[in-house]
């Protein structure tokens, strides 16, 4: 059985430390503790401004594909993503047998904003979404701010349309469950874009969904950037 660890090593891992290098040695011998940490809040101030937040919720039953494309592609265009368990454990097993180890449970962010909330699907897996009621406030906050949700497969039928959060606005889904959404007019469609949401059909979309997310998030340009690394057409074809 596979598991997957979805920690992501810290921002500050990844920052220059040319600044610390050319602290006075003068300054250094009279407060050298006080100075290095008042630098390392400082550098992570400025980068947490540089990036945007994500927050990808998983259940037991989470479709895993589209779990894992999700949190990949918006970590490759820079993202700070954190996958939040809505279980009462940080490992999740999804709907095929993959085993995902959460950054966190939904409670230890529940007070947080993301500038994107991205929810997998699976049948099992948007049930659990759905049942949560620290999830629940999240959405509801997401939407009504205008900060982008985006919801895959079961998700948004399950999840967004039995909540009424969908009224509205053009959505698509599953094949199997999209007849179900009020909205009929972009069910086809592989990924719909309505203002700050973003709904798109399964696994074989989550790679164009992926992008479509960070399309809003961080320009066309960045989208099609990571499009190509993954050997993709542009993000403007998929």
């Amino acid at each position: 059985m596979l598991t997957i660890n979805s920690y992501y090593p810290s921002t500050l891992t990844n920052l220059s430390t040319r600044r610390l290098s050319i602290i006075s040695s003068r300054f250094l011998l009279k407060k050298p503790n006080c100075y290095i940490k008042q630098e390392v809040k400082n550098m992570t101030k400025t980068a947490a401004k540089a990036t945007k937040s994500a927050l990808v919720p998983i259940g037991e039953g989470s479709e895993e594909i589209e779990a894992v494309t999700i949190i990949d592609v918006l970590r490759r265009a820079g993202a700070n993503v954190e996958v939040a368990s809505v279980e009462s454990s940080r490992e999740v097993l999804c709907s095929r047998g993959v085993r995902i180890v959460a950054d966190c449970l939904i409670d230890d962010v529940k007070d947080k904003e993301f500038d994107l909330i991205a929810l997998p699907g699976g049948a099992k897996g948007s049930e659990q979404l759905r049942d949560s009621v620290p999830l629940d406030g999240m959405l509801k906050k997401q939407l009504d701010s205008g900060r982008l949700l985006g919801a895959i497969c079961a998700a948004p039928y399950t999840v967004l349309e039995t909540k009424g959060l969908l009224k509205g606005r053009k959505a698509t889904a599953y094949p199997g469950i999209s007849s179900q959404l009020e909205n009929q007019s972009a069910v086809n469609s592989r990924v719909v874009l309505d203002d700050n949401l973003v709904t798109s059909r399964g696994p074989g979309t989550a790679f164009e969904f992926s992008l479509a997310l960070v399309s809003h998030l961080f320009g066309e340009k960045k989208a099609s950037q990571v499009a190509e690394a993954l050997i993709l057409p542009p993000a403007s074809q998929l």
